[in-house]
């Protein structure tokens, strides 16, 4: 799975576009085809993901399918726009991980970012959430989303520059992305899509009658 975040209006218009092209085109899991990717890719960050494709290949030690991934992400992006995810939550796989992502970055000469998934405020909010999250499932599953650590928390800038202190320049990279993000929304108002209406025709009665009862018949099949 990839990170996309929208430098602006336009690009928030291209998710918008995106989003729905995912759920219209699969009956099953929602997905995007490449070139439905390209075709909106304009005005949009695209981040690798800690869970995306290039740590699934690096992880399985397919090095080979990650670079491969990584030159058709970049063909779609661009190399400004593709930029490489690092996370430390100090887990051993993690460094593993990052050292291989920061290799395959240098390689093709693209951006490294640093990021971290928050799941809890302050830390020491790791075993209440623990405990919610052994609630809210069945037993045979209570494992499922828990946290391996207690390092899933909302950290400072300083304690994010001291963890990737390794890779300074995701930090400084990190920076740049939020400051060229720059999307206001007018929230609060309700904004409809806009249906061609006949002259003479109402709203609604046009809509029901022309949409709602084709759609009807189209589903129930029936004269």
């Amino acid at each position: 799975s990839l990170v996309l975040l929208a430098k602006n209006i336009k690009g928030y218009s291209a998710l918008c576009h995106l989003i729905s092209e995912m759920h219209l085109s699969s009956k099953d899991e929602p997905r995007l085809a490449m070139p439905t990717l390209k075709k909106y890719s304009q005005n949009i960050f695209a981040l690798s993901g800690p869970k995306g494709e290039l740590a699934a290949y690096i992880l399985r030690g397919r090095l080979d399918l990650a670079k491969k991934r990584a030159r058709r992400y970049l063909e779609v992006f661009g190399k400004d726009h593709f930029l490489i995810e690092l996370q430390n939550h100090l887990l051993p796989s993690e460094r593993v991980l990052n050292e291989a992502l920061f290799r395959l970055a240098c390689k093709h000469n693209l951006l490294v970012v640093a990021s971290n998934d928050v799941y809890y405020l302050n830390q020491e909010d790791y075993e209440l959430h623990q405990i919610l999250v052994r609630a809210s499932q069945i037993v045979h599953h209570q494992n499922s989303r828990a946290t391996p650590n207690g390092e899933y928390y909302l950290k400072t800038p300083l304690q994010m520059a001291r963890l990737f202190g390794r890779y300074p320049a995701a930090i400084d990279n990190t920076s740049l992305v939020a400051e060229e993000c720059n999307l206001k929304l007018n929230l609060g108002g309700i904004i409809s899509p806009a249906f061609p209406i006949p002259q003479g025709e109402k709203d609604n009665e046009y809509l029901i009658s022309k949409h709602f009862f084709l759609s009807l018949k189209a589903r129930t099949n029936k004269e």
